[in-house]
């Protein structure tokens, strides 16, 4: 019994009650991984945010010049992008659940989410 209340200080049930004794902690590169998608979704989110459309010259052309997308692979080389290592693929999955950037069919293109494709650019 003393055993058991030490170990119950210390945070550990034994194995015979509802614990999390066989629960294995996350590896910090699993952790490290989830935390730069996060990242990446938020600087991809920003750059096509109204915020950012508003005054930014380079992605308004892009955006008029790709009918209201831009290609993913354009974002990725972007400087904060490129910084993190941010490639195609991990774009894509970080871009899977947003509620601000849409994803084309074709997974090439991104585009600010509920924006019509012939949209005029000059109300961002």
């Amino acid at each position: 019994q003393q055993q058991q209340q030490q170990q119950h200080a210390r945070g550990i049930e034994s194995k015979e009650g509802n614990s999390l004794a066989n629960a294995k902690p996350k590896a910090y590169g699993d952790w490290y991984a989830e935390e730069m998608m996060c990242v990446v979704r938020q600087q991809a989110e920003f750059y096509l945010s109204p915020q950012n459309l508003n005054t930014d010259k380079f992605l308004q052309k892009a955006l008029k010049q790709g009918q209201g997308w831009v290609p993913l692979t354009l974002i990725c080389q972007f400087p904060r992008m490129a910084e993190k290592h941010a490639e195609p693929g991990t774009l894509l999955r970080a871009l899977q659940n947003s509620a601000l950037v849409e994803i084309s069919a074709n997974q090439q293109l991104l585009r600010p989410r509920g924006r019509r494709e012939n949209k005029d650019l000059k109300g961002l």
